[in-house]
């Protein structure tokens, strides 16, 4: 992880590990000891987006792709209410995934998310999908600033060498070098 606060009143952020990388870049101002961040521009959030729903070859309940490819996306959970006070919550390991027979009785709504950049679809009402029994939920994860993260309304306070910023996923604590 590091950080580079310029004088000029811009910064620029990143942190990598393993296979996750974040990165912000924006302006600060400093107010009394606290420094405050902004991102610009602001990150525009990966989401998940209604593709299809209807019959598939694939004849799974919920198929998820990268935006503008047929490549399965792989890192989603899905959580389906299943009526009868049931609610299943799956990973969608290769991209798509149906309930086990008798697993899920009445399929009410269904969520798709991938916690580690925050995305999250809306809560999706089947019926008013228009899905019925053997239909296929085709859904496109668009990854639009997928590694950048917003910095804008983080606070930070510098403790001799040592700035703590709070408010991000977790607290940011960076030693400054020359």
């Amino acid at each position: 992880m590091g950080m580079r606060i310029e004088d000029d009143g811009t910064f620029g952020w990143g942190l990598s590990v393993g296979a996750l990388d974040f990165a912000a870049r924006g302006t600060w101002m400093q107010r009394g000891d606290t420094i405050v961040f902004r991102s610009v521009p602001e990150p525009v959030r990966p989401e998940f987006e209604v593709l299809s729903v209807g019959r598939s070859t694939s004849e799974a309940m919920v198929e998820i792709v990268w935006a503008g490819s047929e490549q399965s996306f792989r890192y989603a959970t899905i959580t389906v209410d299943c009526g009868q006070g049931i609610r299943l919550r799956r990973n969608a390991v290769e991209g798509h995934w149906s309930p086990a027979a008798g697993e899920c009785p009445e399929p009410v709504s269904l969520l798709v998310d991938e916690e580690m950049h925050d995305a999250a679809s809306p809560a999706l009402n089947l019926s008013g999908l228009g899905w019925s029994e053997g239909d296929t939920v085709r859904i496109a994860f668009q990854p639009n600033d997928l590694r950048l993260t917003s910095f804008t309304g983080l606070e930070g306070t510098l403790d001799g060498d040592i700035l703590t910023i709070e408010g991000w996923r977790w607290p940011l604590q960076l030693k400054k070098v020359d």
